[in-house]
């Protein structure tokens, strides 16, 4: 049976579809009296109709709803409705292990973990009397508290006997379900030999499954597989995995060990316990390094004291030094000159510092480019290693730093906070952001970090999990931002940068108590400050480095600034020094001095073609063309972010907005008027003016939500708008009166995060929403509600409408898409089609012609041929002060 939207089984509401199996289908439902996210798994009409089954089905429901274990999926209750039998039981938010296995291995500290998690799980049933006998990746539910797992012992020994012996073919469980079981796919190859040969299953055979997983955790591919289900069978029963080492040499032998003994073919030789194996996993965890292979210890312990200089590069010619020391961990290093280069293409110099070197110097990670189109990933370079590794899926990567133990690297890419091994594997996943930020630092087990430039500081445990706001700028002493956050040695304060508008060499560094609040300024006219172990504050000011005695106790400078390294390269619309240092006294920097971008506004054709708009290159974002295709409301970067209005004839612009950054124009349907988004206020509001400047800005939104404008109602009345509380990375659909007073009112509100783009009629929205695990594109009705219609495929955002409204345009990283749309149709939207890939800001525009307005922006621009480093700097940076 199939249920809609709305439809109800007893107390519970029907909210929408989550997938289907073998079992029943899993629907996402609301419990009507505690008002909370349940999901309802509706039962195989086979469970009415058999009176046996369904007395079994009840008594083992009991037995597992008296399971109450933080890794196991909660069985809430069982109900009947006009002959329906169903299941409710908590809803979860995240990804199922097999959905996580499809990009790799998993690192080894999620693997150990996951494990320990899955294995209590597992004793916590088997104490019951309770075994899973279906345990798979697609039962595991990975969620920002840990992993959960799903239906257990609801499949008992139904359907596998029958189905072996007959030859019955695969039946597909879809791998979205929340709680989904198949009788057989993606059953199979965690079946253990016991149970393929028709014998009774017990605990022992849980463990067997859990071998299966923790291998395929650790290297990304199944213990056993097979073309055919005979060869499946035969490997499971008389095979032997390859050894985890020859696929992840870094792995443990204690961890391998473990899983061997999980995966013997008689239940006797096994583990005999889940809870033996939760306390290896365990000990594997706490231990670390002294369960590395031998060889692999002495390796790393060997690159603790060894450093390479690096690639040394004159021309076409490269040649490579290596120099040595040795000594203590409090020992520094003496005086020495070396110099980093990317691997395939140059520095890439993003927003916040986007390399780092470990506290200890037993690594190096910076961003490099891959490729053409702007394509960028991170690097690790080993102490011990000549070679630089790419991490894949890193990205675009900004505000990098080590953690204190050297072991790990967090970094912005793509809107999260996220990290990654310095061993290798895929980053993880710690906390979603508002946008990009300025600056991060990792002390003991928290990262602190600016979220989305005006939103504050911020702190996330290393773990990952929700992250928690700590303060926000003050308007009213005209604060535009806080940056650069570093926690003080005493761990009670954190040092940051406050943006002012206008240049960053105008802004202040300041520290703040944590238990307090009280804000203290220690120095006015800089940015980017860090407090180093010699009892130094360095900060960033005009291209220059420099340095000043600081007391930490008394949080006061005891000296006059001195510049202490000249040409850095230092950003002057987001205020970062490109300057990195180790606890030993080695800098890391990138020569430029103050980097300012120039980028080219532009026509492209549906090929591609592009030609210049005007011939006048400035830092232009965000444009969109007036009704009568004349002007273009536009932001300008610098220091400070402005909404300006440029004439295509005459190649003169006129500044609309004096605030702090006004961002996103949108013009009025008869082109009188222009609205921005801007963070004057501390949270991001709407203020609209005349376009021709003539008469006074007018504020429309207030209070403490983050408003982002979006759409101007085709009759001028109404503008759409993003709303989102400051304190979450989810974000409603809203929309309010131009000329009146008061609240506006929601048009889409969801627990995901969305923005909206209204049709030129006025009558459909574009619908950016993450609902899918990502950013993909909807068209839905305005003002709602109706038929929903997915346009992107595999990703996508910004999107523009046609001007007929007859396409939607959207981009999908570097690629830009169109889809035909059919009005008449209800929703009807035609299959994507790549128009074009090049060096394209994010935002654009389309014109009458169906030319697109673009901002092509210099893909070498923030980019450096080299890092340079200096050893022993700490000792130099002593004299400097000091005058010597």
């Amino acid at each position: 049976m199939t249920l809609t939207a709305g439809q109800r089984l007893g107390p519970y509401e029907v909210v929408s579809t989550i997938g289907a199996g073998g079992m029943g289908e899993v629907y996402q439902g609301r419990d009507t009296r505690l008002d909370r996210s349940v999901a309802i798994k509706v039962l195989p009409g086979d469970f009415s109709r058999n009176a046996a089954l369904k007395l079994r089905f009840e008594r083992e429901a009991k037995a597992i709803s008296a399971l109450n274990h933080p890794n196991i999926c909660t069985l809430h209750d069982v109900g009947s409705d006009n002959g329906v039998d169903y299941l409710v039981m908590e809803y979860i938010e995240g990804e199922s292990l097999a959905q996580r296995l499809l990009r790799g291995p998993l690192p080894l500290e999620q693997v150990l973990r996951y494990g320990v998690q899955i294995a209590g799980a597992l004793d916590a049933a088997h104490r019951q009397g309770i075994v899973h006998r279906d345990l798979k990746p697609g039962n595991v539910m990975l969620t920002r508290s840990g992993a959960k797992l799903l239906d257990f012992g609801l499949a008992k020994e139904s359907g596998f006997r029958s189905n072996l012996a007959s030859g019955a073919p695969d039946m597909q469980t879809e791998q979205k379900a929340l709680t989904a079981e198949g009788t057989m796919v993606g059953t199979f190859q965690y079946m253990a030999p016991e149970q393929l040969e028709g014998a009774n299953a017990d605990a022992r055979t849980d463990i067997f499954a859990l071998g299966t997983l923790l291998y395929e955790m650790t290297t990304g591919v199944r213990a056993f597989d097979g073309k055919t289900r005979t060869s499946i069978i035969a490997a499971i029963v008389s095979g032997t995995p390859a050894p985890i080492s020859s696929m992840q040499p870094m792995t443990p032998p204690a961890l391998e060990h473990v899983i061997r003994r999980c995966l013997a073919k008689e239940p006797d030789d096994r583990w005999q316990s889940a809870a033996d194996i939760a306390s290896e996993l365990q000990w594997i965890s706490e231990t670390g390094s002294q369960v590395l292979p031998a060889a692999v210890r002495r390796r790393l312990t060997l690159g603790r004291y060894l450093w390479p200089a690096v690639a040394l590069i004159a021309g076409f010619a490269a040649g490579m030094a290596l120099w040595l020391w040795r000594g203590g961990d409090a020992a520094r290093s003496p005086i020495s000159h070396f110099q980093i280069a990317a691997p395939t293409g140059p520095i890439q110099l993003g927003f916040g510092t986007t390399h780092a070197i470990a506290p200890d110097e037993s690594a190096i990670v910076f961003s490099g480019r891959t490729g053409g189109g702007g394509d960028s990933a991170l690097f690790i370079r080993r102490a011990s290693s000549f070679d630089a590794v790419r991490v894949e899926g890193s990205g675009t990567a900004e505000n990098v730093v080590f953690s204190p133990d050297s072991r790990w690297i967090a970094f912005m890419s793509g809107g999260k906070l996220k990290k990654v091994s310095v061993d290798g594997g895929r980053p993880v996943e710690l906390c979603e952001l508002s946008g990009g930020g300025g600056g991060a630092h990792w002390a003991g087990s928290t990262i602190y970090f600016n979220d989305a430039f005006s939103n504050g500081i911020w702190s996330v445990p290393a773990e990952g999990g929700e992250k928690m706001f700590l303060f926000r700028q003050d308007p009213a002493k005209q604060e535009g931002a806080l940056l650069f956050p570093q926690l003080l040695p005493d761990g009670k304060h954190l040092l940051y940068s406050i943006w002012r508008g206008g240049s960053f060499d105008d802004g202040d560094i300041a520290v703040r108590s944590l238990e307090s609040g009280e804000q203290k300024i220690i120095l006015r006219g800089g940015s980017h400050a860090r407090f180093l172990p010699t009892g130094h504050l360095v900060y960033g000011r005009g291209g220059a480095l420099l340095a000043v005695p600081f007391d930490p106790k008394r949080l006061e400078a005891t000296g006059a600034p001195v510049i202490v390294l000249d040409d850095v390269a230092t950003g002057t619309t987001g205020g970062e020094a490109q300057v990195s240092f180790s606890d030993r006294g080695t800098i890391l920097f990138a020569r430029g001095g103050a980097l300012t971008e120039v980028r080219d506004l532009v026509w492209v054709t549906r090929d591609g073609e592009a030609t210049p708009v005007v011939a006048t290159r400035r830092n232009y974002a965000d444009p969109k063309l007036s009704p009568d295709g004349r002007l273009i409301a536009v932001t300008i970067e610098t220091a400070q972010f402005d909404t300006w209005v440029l004439d295509i004839e005459r190649d003169s612009v006129n500044r609309l907005s004096f605030g702090a950054d006004d961002v996103e124009p949108v013009w009025s349907p008869d082109g009188s008027q222009v609205a921005w988004t801007s963070s004057r206020t501390g949270a991001h509001q709407i203020f609209v003016r005349p376009a021709d400047g003539s008469g006074d800005e007018r504020q429309l939104t207030k209070g403490d939500f983050l408003t982002q404008v979006t759409s101007w109602s085709p009759d001028g009345k109404t503008l759409i708008y993003r709303r989102r509380d400051p304190n979450s990375t989810r974000a409603d659909i809203w929309m309010r009166s131009v000329d009146e007073d008061g609240e506006g009112k929601p048009v889409l509100v969801s627990r995901f995060d969305k923005r909206a783009v209204l049709s030129r009629d006025g009558r459909w929205m574009a619908v950016v929403s993450d609902e899918s695990g990502r950013a993909e594109i909807y068209v839905t009705p305005f003002p709602g509600p109706g038929p929903k219609v997915k346009v992107s495929i595999d990703g996508g955002a910004s999107p523009v409408w046609s001007r007929d409204g007859r396409e939607i345009y959207y981009r999908q990283e570097q690629k830009i898409f169109a889809t035909s749309f059919d009005p008449s149709r209800m929703v009807s939207v035609g299959r994507p089609a790549l128009l074009f890939e090049g060096p394209y800001r994010a935002g654009f525009d389309v014109g009458p012609d169906g030319r697109l307005l673009m901002v092509r922006h210099d893909e070498n621009w923030r980019t450096a041929p080299t890092l340079h480093g200096i050893t022993g700097w700490f000792d130099e940076l002593e004299g400097r002060v000091k005058g010597k």
